[in-house]
């Protein structure tokens, strides 16, 4: 739990929120259930299929909450941020990542790993680095957001926070709405200030100066704000924005609204210190940390012997509690020792060297990743004419499509597709990807990037480099409904459609 000099009122804030962060810590775990047996088990039919999407926004709420702290924190002029900001976040992600790599060498016989180091500094440097916890996604956006906040910290500073956030997110609005800038979990330097997750930081911040001002007392008014807010967010979720192309452009702004709403009024409720969802709240960071990894080698070590099933499942989502709960044991009682270092006295001069020393780390390593980027491919000509007689059959299983950046677009948007590909015949990776609407191959740019998992699956180290993310302008689909499909190219130019969980379309508005 982070503590505080503003006093038991804080405190009680701290209890309330530690409720609602254990229970979005269990909204990650179950949700990658879902995601790892799909996975390792190449998307089984199981009732797993049927956990809600809606708990992949378990990590965003994980953001809105920091956003509350940390702006918290600011304003209390808690002594040596930064310092203490990367005392939490760094050591027990570096112990986590020395369990996970020795349990899957030993276990699984997997030791390779693309510029660890790289990944170890939690920078944004896209899908470069293989990331050994595979959930760093959301730690780098927390570091990004802890070196902005540190600036504030400084006594002259302090004041214009709150004017900087609400600049940052109109950017952030026209970044996205007018410039298209894409917004995904692996994002760059150049890209992650605009990124539309960030929403979820900024909206939680105004929270906390909302909720310093103005305090709503009734237990039954902030109970019964929650479950509204709450069935709001259901609502748009499952029906409204699936309707809406306007909304759907505000999504990530929508949901972090809520998120701030819930937020706002958790703050309000008088919790108690020893619940079980306080403990939770405590040990969610660790459990964050290694749940997934944990997830994933209990599949694949059932899935070497058995199906991957349901019971599959169950047993792997009763280990991953079990030990991410003592690893966020850990990892809590390790952060109270780590509090009582005192902050080294730094004085002006060695801040100037560490911040020169910080820019020149970071630009060496951007500079390297520049470096070492293969230039994307080109994926096809435009507007090539797609040979549909090419197309092999459906139940030949070439690869998966992961995810869609956005269905509902506009003019100029950029639209990311992300999966993996492979050329079943040879056990390799497909030549190449691409992406087909109206009979049209939709000029398109392919990169391809490391899936570890899948090359462990297939027993193949031929397929490591199989990942890939297809991008696309909006504006070479019609206005209306563009139905889509993504083939992967195998070595002889035949076409096998990737499988995905339903139909794909794109919808544009004028």
């Amino acid at each position: 739990m982070i503590t505080s000099p503003l006093g038991p009122k804080v405190q009680n804030y701290n209890y309330s929120l530690q409720i609602l962060r254990g229970i979005a810590a269990l909204m990650v775990v179950i949700y990658h259930v879902k995601g790892y047996t799909n996975i390792v088990g190449n998307n089984p039919d199981t009732l797993v299929n049927y956990i809600p999407q809606i708990f992949g926004l378990g990590a965003p709420l994980f953001f809105c909450i920091s956003g509350f702290v940390m702006a918290m924190l600011i304003e209390s002029n808690y002594p040596n941020f930064l310092y203490r900001r990367f005392l939490r976040i760094y050591p027990p992600f570096i112990v986590a990542a020395i369990l996970v790599i020795f349990a899957k060498a030993a276990l699984l016989g997997d030791g390779s790993y693309n510029k660890l180091i790289h990944a170890l500094t939690l920078l944004p440097l896209g899908t470069t680095p293989t990331y050994p916890l595979n959930v760093e996604w959301t730690m780098i956006y927390e570091v990004l957001f802890y070196i902005v906040c540190s600036l504030f910290t400084l006594k002259h500073c302090k004041r214009f926070f709150l004017l900087f956030l609400v600049v940052w997110g109109i950017v952030i609005t026209i970044a996205h709405n007018v410039f298209g800038t894409p917004s995904s979990e692996l994002t760059t330097i150049k890209l992650i200030p605009f990124s539309t997750y960030n929403y979820f930081f900024i909206i939680g911040a105004i929270v906390y100066y909302i909720s310093k001002f103005k305090k709503i007392n009734s237990v039954k008014i902030n109970y019964t704000m929650i479950f509204l807010s709450t069935s709001t967010l259901l609502t748009l979720y499952y029906v409204v924005l699936k309707n809406s192309v306007l909304l759907m452009r505000f999504n990530f702004l929508i949901f972090a609204v809520l998120f701030g709403f819930i937020v706002y009024f958790v703050v309000n409720i008088q919790a108690k210190k020893s619940t079980f969802f306080v403990k939770c709240g405590n040990y969610s960071y660790g459990i964050y940390l290694i749940h997934a990894q944990t997830l994933y080698i209990v599949l694949t070590l059932w899935g070497r012997q058995f199906p991957v099933n349901e019971l599959a499942s169950s047993l792997a989502l009763i280990i991953t509690l079990f030990v991410s709960w003592y690893f966020g044991k850990f990892e809590y009682t390790l952060h109270k020792k780590l509090k009582e270092f005192k902050a080294p006295t730094i004085t002006r001069k060695q801040i100037i060297a560490a911040a020169s020393v910080c820019i020149l780390l970071i630009s060496s390593v951007s500079i390297q990743r520049v470096n070492s980027m293969k230039p994307k491919e080109i994926a096809v000509t435009l507007d090539s004419t797609f040979d549909a007689t090419q197309v092999l059959d459906d139940k030949v299983n070439a690869g998966w499509v992961d995810t869609i950046s956005d269905i509902d677009v506009w003019k100029n948007q950029t639209i990311s597709i992300t999966g993996w590909a492979i050329d079943p015949f040879l056990t390799t990776r497909a030549l190449s990807v691409i992406m087909v609407s109206e009979d049209k191959i939709v000029p398109t740019e392919l990169e391809w990037y490391e899936r570890k998992a899948l090359a462990d699956i297939l027993k193949s180290d031929s397929v490591m480099m199989s990942g890939f993310i297809l991008t696309a302008k909006s504006k070479h689909f019609h206005d209306g409904e563009n139905n889509i499909d993504v083939y992967a190219v195998t070595e002889d130019n035949k076409y096998i459609r990737l499988q995905t969980e339903s139909p794909v379309i794109i919808n544009k508005s004028k």
